[in-house]
This record gives C-alpha cells, sequence and structure tokens, in this order.
C-alpha cells in the first residue's frame, strides 16, 4: 500500500503543467455558449464537454471496480498503468488522461479569468 507522499507525489504529477493531458477548447462555440460545460479537448483522444467527460470517467470506474471483483488484475492494470509506446517511451494509458484532464480542466475552471467568464456568461442569458 502506497504512503501519503507517494499519494501526494501522483496528484503533484497529475496538476503538472509541464505535462498537459487536455485542456478548455476556449474557441468552441459550446464554450462561448456555456462555459460552465465547456468543450474539452483530451489530447490524441477526442473533444467532448465536460459535464459528458466526468460521466465517462465515472464509467469507466465502475468498470474498473467490476474488473478487480472478478480478479481480471491484468486488464484492471493495463487500463490504470502506463503504457509503453513504439519508441519505448511511458504513456499514460486513456483512462489516465481523462482524469488527468479533469484535474488540469477544473483548476482552469478554478482560476480567477474563467470564473470571470462564467459570469459574463450568465449575465448575457
Amino acid at each position: 500500500m502506497g504512503t501519503l507522499n507517494d499519494i501526494k507525489k501522483i496528484l503533484k504529477e497529475a496538476k503538472s503543467s509541464k505535462e498537459i493531458s487536455g485542456y478548455i477548447d476556449m474557441e468552441d462555440p459550446q464554450t462561448k455558449a456555456n462555459p460552465e460545460n465547456p468543450a474539452v479537448v483530451i489530447i490524441g483522444i477526442g473533444k467532448m464537454n465536460y459535464d459528458m467527460l466526468k460521466k465517462d470517467v465515472e464509467r469507466k470506474t465502475k468498470d474498473l471496480y467490476n474488473f478487480a471483483k472478478k480478479g481480471n488484475w491484468k486488464f484492471l492494470y493495463k487500463q490504470a498503468g502506463k503504457i509503453e509506446d513504439y519508441s519505448g517511451g511511458n504513456l499514460e494509458s486513456p483512462y489516465q488522461s481523462y482524469i488527468r484532464t479533469l484535474i488540469q480542466v477544473e483548476a482552469k475552471m478554478e482560476s480567477g479569468p474563467y470564473k470571470a467568464k462564467i459570469t459574463k456568461a450568465k449575465r448575457k442569458k
């Protein structure tokens, strides 16, 4: 079992701006119309709105729990762990990309300028 320092390290890595997994598409009509549910780009995977991304992570997490109950550890590890690309480097799994994107997008949405954008959009309605 990991220590508290291991958990802090993982969270720090997920918040790292050096490694970006996704971002808010500020030019997308969805983001302009409803900044509380912006269009989010997950690098290497695609684009979806914020609410859909959260629901997808919830669904994937439930699926992983079901695989754990069945003892399918190899599949569970493959989904949650790093994967190797053709050049021998480590990449995050799609599941990790989704989670890191959520962390990074929520940090952006908590920033002052983004909150101002939300307020401005609400006033237009």
